[in-house]
């Protein structure tokens, strides 16, 4: 094999990775869910303060949560809509859905929890 066979089959072995037509639609949908499920993990958060349930665990969420519950929102909602965006950019790639489903995936583990946690405080 010729350095330029090497070269170019290292080439090939990268393209699928870069374009996936058919992950595109997906991508999309599972990011707007993402951007759903972040709302309302900052809605169930809040809530959880509110009711002196739960504590905030994250030193840099407790930061902007002591500044006020916009300052908050604005933070978390703009952090998650970057990535979102960022994401959207490279919606076309395989690696972009996977990493997409996981944190899906995550986010909606984090709901779950919130809710059980809820559930089982406020309405026993």
């Amino acid at each position: 094999m010729t350095t330029d066979e090497r070269t170019a089959a290292g080439r090939r072995s990268l393209i699928p990775a870069e374009d996936c037509a058919t992950c595109a639609p997906l991508t999309t949908w599972l990011l707007v869910a993402l951007w759903v499920l972040n709302v309302a993990d900052f809605a169930l958060t809040a809530n959880a303060l509110a009711l002196g349930i739960a504590d905030e665990a994250n030193r840099v969420m407790g930061f902007f949560l002591d500044a006020g519950l916009g300052h908050a929102f604005a933070f978390k909602i703009g952090v998650v809509t970057a990535g979102v965006l960022a994401l959207w950019l490279l919606r076309r790639r395989r690696v972009t859905l996977v990493a997409t489903a996981a944190l899906v995936l995550a986010y909606a583990l984090v709901v779950v929890y919130q809710l059980a946690i809820y559930w089982r405080v406020v309405m026993l």
